[in-house]
């Protein structure tokens, strides 16, 4: 079977155009030169014929049938030819392989009747006299105005087409001769066609078997030569562009497994692309070859499958805290960020795991020593301030005892809302890592109402009032306590930050997120730059104008604990010296 090369396409197409042509030409002249010889056979019993014609119309003027029937045997002595004289009515009168009065009548013969109509007759049949095949040649003989006779000459067919097989022969020779070089023409020209482009797919076929391309040298037509040219200028750009590709995956690679964070990626159908090192150690996953499997089959934690998920499916970043379950509990802050192409179009995410539980663990210490601390300072401290109430009640102080003890009142009143602020700030981190608050659905604007009812007075005193705006107030589902001394603390701060003669607004608003709890002042505002840090413990903005007592510095870290414990967030925005504006976002029940 031929394969189906390019190789074996031009050869045979080659082949083909060089063999009809012959097999046409060879055929035309085999034809042809067959027409000519027996054309000439022809004329040359023609010619016989006219040689014979004065002997026989002399005897046939004669009357002498027998001296003509002599005639034609005498003169084929020797000859492979054969005479024969016919009347007009048909009547063989000589012949010189047979007795005439014993032949057939003749009148009918195609060559005979050719004869007598035009001067001559041709014809090739079969002979039954002599049961051979014979080519005849029939020419009229006039005797004034009419034609008394016909003298016909015959040579047998095999003699002439044994000449014929002669010659077919010698021309089927050099036609064989002719399609051997064609086949070898065609072959070499193939090759050299061929050869170029077997160069280009060597070349190409060690590429991809992860060889070093070598320059291929160009030959072959222009066009080939051009092909050449360009395949080495893309190998030799292909490969430039492949070794910094595997550069750049190798550096991928190291920089992945160095690092402590787990990173696992999956595209936007949920399969995994890659996971490094730190990820199998702090995921543990079931199985080892992770690439191209669902997630599911990798990760067997509930919430952080949760986590992956609403990433793909809210198509938006995400931050969640996840325990792990087992004899040890490990808590893992599991960071989700959408993979984004050009366009901006999804394809896939990216989950960065940082193991925090030696962190939380700290943290928890942490917060238990500053729990400890904060409630024994609350007895020497009770002590102290009934010491200096005391003190106080005496009617006559010494020089200036009375104002040094107002001192020490205003700093312990400061030093007993610090551990206040701290013990209720470590409550809050105890129910985020421990037992969550109870919750009750409550409308928005009571709390609001209760918030105003209680910072009314404070505010009055400085010549501040506090309004509720709005038309809508949502239900939330939070522990009313706990909110109500979270937008205590933002009014309070609101307090200390605004002018006389000032509105502080509490108001609500439904996103699309949730419900926000705005608390919106006319004070100094703050600054862009500390913006990002005025939630952290004791931040102060430096230099911010501030009526009355400072307050601890934690106020604003037990709004933003307050708002995380239910599900929450706090947000801030301002203006210096025309105000700010924080809210409390919470979800929607």
């Amino acid at each position: 079977m031929i394969r189906n090369t390019l190789f074996s396409r031009l050869f045979i197409t080659l082949f083909l155009f060089a063999l009809l042509p012959l097999l046409a030409v060879t055929v035309l002249v085999l034809d042809t030169m067959g027409d000519l010889y027996l054309q000439r056979e022809a004329e040359e019993l023609r010619a016989q014929t006219i040689l014979l014609e004065p002997s026989i119309l002399q005897a046939y003027i004669q009357g002498d049938y027998q001296k003509i029937d002599a005639m034609c045997k005498g003169v084929v002595h020797g000859l492979p030819v054969r005479f024969t004289v016919i009347l007009a009515e048909g009547t063989v009168i000589g012949d010189s392989d047979s007795t005439p009065g014993a032949m057939d009548n003749h009148a009918l013969r195609p060559e005979i009747v050719d004869a007598f109509k035009t001067g001559s007759g041709r014809a090739e049949r079969y002979s039954y006299t002599l049961n051979t095949p014979m080519l005849y040649v029939a020419r009229a003989v006039k005797l004034e105005e009419h034609v008394p006779f016909v003298i016909r000459a015959a040579r047998p067919m095999p003699a002439v087409r044994q000449l014929l097989s002669a010659l077919y022969s010698r021309l089927l020779g050099a036609l064989a001769v002719m399609l051997i070089l064609s086949i070898l023409a065609s072959a070499y020209i193939a090759w050299r066609i061929n050869r170029p482009l077997v160069r280009l797919r060597d070349g190409a076929l060690a590429y991809t078997r992860g060889l070093t391309p070598r320059p291929i040298h160009p030959e072959g037509t222009r066009e080939i030569r051009a092909l050449t040219e360009v395949f080495n200028d893309v190998a030799s750009r292909l490969h430039q562009t492949l070794q910094t590709v595997q550069a750049q995956s190798e550096e991928r690679k190291i920089i992945l497994s160095s690092m402590q964070e787990g990173v696992l990626a999956f595209d936007a159908e949920g399969k995994v692309l890659d996971m490094n090192e730190a990820a199998f150690r702090i995921l543990s996953p079931p199985i080892l070859d992770v690439r191209g499997r669902w997630i599911e089959e990798v990760v067997r934690h509930p919430d952080l499958l949760l986590l992956i998920h609403t990433l793909l499916d809210k198509k938006e970043n995400r931050v969640q805290d996840i325990i792990t379950p087992g004899s040890e509990e490990r808590h893992i802050h599991a960071r989700g960020t959408l993979l984004r192409s050009g366009d901006h179009v999804c394809k896939g995410g990216l989950i960065v795991l940082l193991d925090v539980t030696e962190f939380r663990r700290f943290e928890k210490m942490r917060s238990e020593f500053v729990a400890n601390v904060s409630h024994e300072l609350k007895t020497p401290l009770t002590t102290m301030t009934g010491a200096i109430e005391t003190l106080q009640s005496m009617e006559e102080l010494p020089g200036e005892s009375s104002r040094f003890l107002d001192m020490l009142s205003r700093q312990a009143d400061r030093l007993r809302e610090l551990i206040e602020d701290l013990l209720g700030l470590a409550a809050l981190e105890r129910m985020e890592s421990g037992i969550p608050p109870e919750r009750t659905k409550t409308s928005s604007r009571e709390i609001l109402e209760r918030v105003q009812n209680t910072m009314a007075e404070r505010a009055g005193n400085q010549g501040i009032s506090v309004e509720i705006a709005g038309l809508e107030f949502p239900v939330i589902d939070v522990n009313p306590t706990l909110m109500e001394q979270a937008l205590t603390n933002l009014v309070d701060n609101a307090i200390h930050a605004s002018p006389q003669g000032t509105t502080i607004t509490l108001s609500t608003r439904t996103e699309s997120e949730g419900v926000a709890i705005d608390v919106t002042d006319e004070g100094c505002g703050i600054p862009p730059e500390h913006l990002e840090r005025i939630f952290e413990r004791f931040y102060r903005v430096p230099g911010a104008k501030r009526s009355g007592m400072q307050g601890s510095g934690l106020g604003l870290a037990i709004v933003k604990h307050t708002a995380h414990l239910f599900g929450g967030r706090v947000e801030v925005s301002s203006t210096p010296g025309k105000g700010s504006r924080f809210s409390i976002i919470l979800p929607r029940i």
